[in-house]
């Protein structure tokens, strides 16, 4: 059970941690981290929870959360606030598309 957050598409499309054009880093997510480190994909990352977490215990570690719903997704911008986690970021979209966004090995 989630409340509707309005103008949840505003909240995404303000927020530095969302990337809009997922299919724009197929193959270059590390470069928009600026690193070479592992990345962990959250599928239904909900309202961030567990993804903020891990991000803040593991800097060593790129953390992507994708959802589907968009007020849960603005939820998450919300909770992560003016935290500076420059190992997150979020997509909001179907996990059906996911290897739109990331290439098999």
């Amino acid at each position: 059970e989630y409340n509707i957050i309005e103008n949840a598409n505003k909240i995404l499309a303000r927020s530095n941690y969302v990337i809009n054009n997922p299919k724009n880093y197929k193959n270059k997510w590390n470069d928009l981290f600026g690193n070479k480190n592992p990345i962990h994909l959250e599928l239904g990352m909900g309202r961030g929870e567990f993804i903020i977490t891990m991000a803040k215990k593991n800097p060593k570690i790129n953390f992507i959360g994708l959802e589907l719903n968009e007020s849960q997704a603005a939820y998450a911008v919300q909770k992560i606030g003016n935290q500076n986690i420059p190992n997150l970021k979020l997509i909001c979209a179907n996990a059906n598309d996911l290897l739109e966004y990331f290439a098999k090995k």
